[in-house]
């Protein structure tokens, strides 16, 4: 059956069921009794990591680890301290005009983008930048970009871990050999940027790529399609992706395993993660981790939200060393950027214009992680409010609580 989930995006098991399996969760997320949020996207990505959190703790529990967060590094995100303090810090929200942005130093930060919403948010917002760069670059240089999101067929037993072994043997055996090199030379192929999603529906595990690939701005695009169709059939094939005497199959991978976008601008790249209306071709390219599976099934996040821990863990395993954004050698020295590496796109917040509001305690920054007040103290930061405010509604939500 083909991968997209037609009937109920909801059953990421594909079991005819929306209950998952795995570890159930550890505990409730505190309600707020503070007022409406200013970001809600950002309470989003908060309880989403809360809960990763409490996946990872079980999983090293069952493990039988002596600390449960050495299982993985994003289980301390955002949540142990660094030093004995944890600074509050108020600057300008680069992707809003005249906004505020909070953000805390002092914390550990795991910088995957993979396995945490709030690096994510940070890490794919820089890499969309980047993106936009390219763009820009090639557009002057009388060239244009093509989006190609490679797909294959798959099923609800397949694991995800040999999907992606098989999938990258074929995206590999695509892009070699002398018709790639004649493909390349015919279109004037400047290089590439790649970025591997997943998400999981009914059935199941759905490793896709986008792809941008900067080529002429005139070509054949009949010629164009029908050389990386006819070429990413061949590879699936030899791949184990699609079976070599199954012709039914064959035909609706012709059908639906590639999907074409040219004369892609930067506009078409301006939209948010927060703004899920606006979607668009640049976040596609580098927001794919943080964004909402809509046909094509739930985003890994959702999975630990919903109580999918084994599911989660899976997922957690299969993605180790793999990389979220991929540039073709030498594509970014072309372009002007230097290769940053995620890590430190996820350490590099405070500059020097920004303002320190005050410094957090450990026994107050307990509460705060306690009662899940992480999303609230950053819209009071936002807010100018100062830090005896912000102390006195950490204390005011640890007695709501209590009472």
């Amino acid at each position: 059956m083909y991968s997209v989930d037609k009937n109920n995006k909801n059953d990421v098991l594909g079991t005819g069921t929306v209950q998952g399996g795995g570890t159930p969760p550890l505990g409730n997320i505190a309600k707020s009794t503070t007022p409406p949020l200013q970001n809600e996207a950002r309470k989003k990505r908060f309880e989403l990591l809360s809960s990763i959190r409490s996946c990872y703790l079980a999983e090293g529990k069952k493990r039988g680890l002596l600390i449960a967060t050495k299982y993985h590094r994003t289980s301390l995100c955002k949540h142990a301290m660094t030093s004995d303090l944890v600074d509050l810090w108020q600057g300008k929200d680069p992707a809003k005009k005249d906004a505020k942005k909070g953000y805390f130093t002092g914390l550990q930060t795991c910088g995957s983008v993979w396995t945490c919403p709030i690096c994510a948010n940070r890490i794919q917002e820089v890499r969309r930048q980047e993106i936009a760069k390219a763009m820009t670059h090639f557009y002057s240089k009388n060239k244009q970009a093509v989006m190609l999101t490679f797909t294959f067929p798959h099923t609800a037993n397949d694991k995800l871990k040999k999907l992606l072994a098989m999938f990258s043997k074929a995206l590999s055996a695509f892009k070699s050999g002398e018709p790639w090199g004649r493909f390349r030379r015919k279109h004037g192929f400047e290089g590439l940027i790649r970025s591997l999603e997943i998400t999981r529906g009914g059935n199941g595990w759905h490793p896709h790529t986008h792809e941008l690939f900067f080529v002429n701005k005139e070509i054949d695009i009949d010629a164009f399609k029908s050389w990386c169709i006819e070429r990413w059939l061949a590879v699936c094939v030899r791949a184990g992706l699609v079976s070599e005497d199954d012709f039914a199959k064959q035909d609706a991978f012709i059908q639906h395993s590639l999907d074409f976008k040219f004369n892609c601008s930067t506009s078409d790249y301006l939209a948010k993660f927060d703004d899920k209306a606006n979607w668009g071709v640049d976040r596609e390219i580098a927001k794919s981790s943080t964004k909402k599976g809509k046909k094509s099934g739930m985003h890994p996040f959702e999975l630990a939200y919903q109580n999918y821990y084994s599911l989660f863990i899976e997922y957690t395993e299969a993605i180790k060393k793999k990389r979220q954004i991929f540039w073709s050698k030498g594509l970014k020295e072309k372009v002007g950027l230097k290769d940053l590496e995620d890590e430190d796109i996820a350490e590099t917040e405070e500059v020097e214009e920004d303002k320190l509001i005050g410094s957090l305690n450990k026994d107050e920054w307990y509460q705060v992680t306690k009662r899940e007040l992480r999303s609230q103290v950053l819209d009071r930061i936002e807010s100018d409010d100062s830090i005896q405010k912000i102390r006195s509604f950490i204390l005011s939500s640890e007695t709501k609580q209590n009472e």
